[in-house]
């Protein structure tokens, strides 16, 4: 017969087992990987849209200039590249088992759900323009995608895998 998974055995089993129970990912850890690299995705494309979307192409009143659009688009790209990286550098210290890394994916949650209220903010107040409109629709999904890997980090099963990996404090 064989063996359980790892990530199912008592805590006080699984804590014997230190660095082999660490490289063994149970399926809520890996569902929150996976979630959190398609988070990063959706960050790049929120870069994008909000910048592409939001911003006025208008400064004081005149059209902007073409400098200024392209700094815009530029300035858009970069924000979700760094938006991107942090859920990337997310998932591989949760993927790592880093307890840390799972509490500061919480905060970094608790900020988007404020993107979130901000993204419905301005789609109400611009009247449910197309631009504010696919901005709030991409915060969304990142949230949704960010809500699911969370509930996948605080299983039982994820707490026990952290618990268990060595670096976990």
């Amino acid at each position: 017969m064989a063996n359980p998974p790892l990530w199912q055995l008592p805590d006080s089993a699984a804590e014997t087992i230190g660095t082999v129970y660490s490289s063994m990912r149970p399926p809520t850890i890996r569902r929150a990987v996976s979630l959190i690299r398609a988070g990063a995705a959706l960050s790049v494309a929120y870069g994008i849209a909000e910048d592409l979307f939001v911003h006025s192409t208008t400064v004081g009143g005149r059209p902007a200039s073409m400098a200024y659009s392209v700094g815009q688009f530029v300035g858009g790209i970069i924000v979700g590249l760094v938006l991107g990286a942090i859920w990337l550098w997310m998932a591989a210290k949760v993927g790592a088992g880093r307890d840390w890394a799972r509490i500061l994916s919480t905060v970094f949650f608790g900020f988007w759900c404020l993107q979130l209220i901000i993204s419905l903010a301005v789609a109400a107040v611009e009247g449910g323009t197309a631009g504010s409109v696919a901005v709030f629709v991409v915060t969304l999904a990142a949230w949704i995608v960010g809500l699911v890997a969370l509930i996948s980090l605080w299983q039982a099963e994820s707490s026990r895998y952290f618990a268990a990996s060595p670096g976990s404090l």
